[in-house]
């Protein structure tokens, strides 16, 4: 019966019972008291606490709250090192500490250390939260921190370190999390910097490696005057093209579990302003009601109902926070091109909430966020240079833009022997969406819209 209690299985109290009444009275309880202590018990079984346990959950979470209020930054650098191994958990808590007023530093080969820590009004990512890296790797890099000051470079970091101790894998995350950014030059952009760094990740191994066992035989360098950790510290980086936004952020997620500097949404801040639509964070609250809402999709899979028919989960994700969806069946096959991990959309659907549950939006309609975007626009400036101002060229273009008709207003400036003409074709206003967009770029012509 005391197995029933603790698993808090009824079925299996009610089996208990009778034998409980029965043995109470044969011992000569009275039958009403014995089935009002087993009705005392069962109501237990179902959930219960003594009153110990009870108090030391009311001190834990007084004394939790207080700490929480009085010293934010301590609280979540607590927290966020418990659960640094829970990407959701560490974005969570992450967006929690910003509304607080407090800022999440990203990881620094030479400020951060196993854990989370904190500062007055600050709090420093952990190298504990970077995919790739061991304790072992963390607690060596910051030994050698310790034991020979701040690390200069790349190569400096492997060539303190065992050979081994940190393997490739630990390197990238290292670079994508934003470990080393403040080791850049003045001026160099991150994008630019982040992926110099890790062209030079081959390189920096071996120069590391080479100093390390020269280190470790007893020998200097190539210049007597010079140590080995100051000729690897001035290899210089190779060039590389600079990551574009949407590298930076897929590098950056596959470092830590989420987006910290460089997210994708970033790319689309026009549209996002063209669109009016509200922060994710702002969804779950009100409770059920239709939305539109813009973000990247993250975690989606496809999933089988008991009838064996497809539908699809996700989660919706922007600056301010992720929302689950799901599309069902129908919505699913209608949309299952756009609800694919990284591809940035606006989604229409209506959120069901309740005590305890998870926010979730199930989705009626799903729109790129570029097309989305475009259809809202007002107007279209086309640039047409004087090559293509001949009646054939103009001709053709009309022929272009005349396939979508719409509300959006075309401006034309035409060159034209040194001369430039501004037109407005009121008869020729258009439906803007990608394709089109594209195929007048690819006609010769530059497009802006608004």
């Amino acid at each position: 019966m005391r197995r029933a209690m603790g698993k808090k299985k009824i079925e299996e109290m009610a089996k208990h019972r009778d034998k409980f009444v029965s043995g109470a009275v044969a011992r000569k309880i009275d039958k009403k008291i014995a089935t009002e202590i087993f009705e005392l018990m069962a109501k237990f079984a179902d959930y219960g606490f003594n009153r110990s346990h009870s108090i030391a959950y009311a001190l834990v979470a007084f004394r939790t709250a207080y700490l929480k209020a009085h010293y934010p930054a301590y609280f979540y650098a607590a927290v966020l090192s418990h659960e640094a191994q829970d990407a959701a958990k560490v974005f969570k808590y992450s967006n929690e500490l910003r509304q607080m007023g407090l800022e999440l530093l990203p990881p620094d080969i030479n400020e951060s250390g196993l854990g989370f820590t904190p500062s007055d009004s600050a709090v420093r990512f952990g190298l504990s939260a970077i995919k790739g890296l061991g304790t072992n790797s963390i607690s060596a890099i910051i030994a050698a921190r310790e034991a020979g000051g701040p690390f200069t470079s790349l190569a400096d970091v492997v060539s303190r370190l065992a050979p081994g101790m940190v393997n490739r894998r630990g390197i990238e995350g290292l670079i994508a999390a934003g470990a080393f950014d403040t080791l850049r030059s003045e001026g160099e952009s991150l994008e630019k910097w982040r992926a110099r760094l890790h062209a030079h990740i081959g390189d920096a191994i071996q120069a590391g490696s080479r100093a390390a066992e020269d280190r470790d035989r007893g020998q200097e360098g190539l210049f007597a005057a010079t140590s080995d950790e100051g000729l690897v510290a001035e290899i210089s980086l190779p060039d590389a093209p600079a990551w574009t936004i949407a590298e930076m952020a897929k590098n950056e997620k596959a470092a830590i579990g989420f987006y910290l500097y460089a997210h994708p949404i970033d790319a689309f801040a026009a549209e996002l302003e063209a669109l009016h639509v509200p922060p994710i964070a702002s969804v779950g609250d009100g409770g059920a009601r239709e939305v539109r809402v813009a973000g990247v999709v993250t975690a989606a899979a496809v999933r089988y109902s008991k009838n064996g028919k497809r539908f699809c989960t996700l989660r919706l994700e922007d600056r301010s926070g992720g929302i689950k969806c799901v599309a069902w069946s129908e919505t699913f096959t209608k949309f299952s091109t756009l609800l694919q991990d990284d591809e940035a959309v606006v989604i229409s659907g209506k959120v069901e909430s309740g005590e305890g549950i998870e926010p979730t939006i199930i989705i009626s309609t799903v729109n790129s966020l570029s097309e989305a975007a475009m259809a809202n626009a007002s107007s279209v400036s086309i640039n047409i240079p004087e090559k293509l101002t001949r009646r054939n060229e103009l001709e053709e273009l009309f022929v272009i833009l005349t396939k979508n008709p719409g509300r959006c207003g075309v401006f034309l400036d035409v060159a034209a022997e040194g001369v430039d003409i501004k037109l407005h074709s009121r008869a020729t206003n258009i439906l803007l969406t990608p394709a089109l967009l594209s195929e007048i770029k690819a006609f010769g012509c530059d497009v802006k819209w608004e």
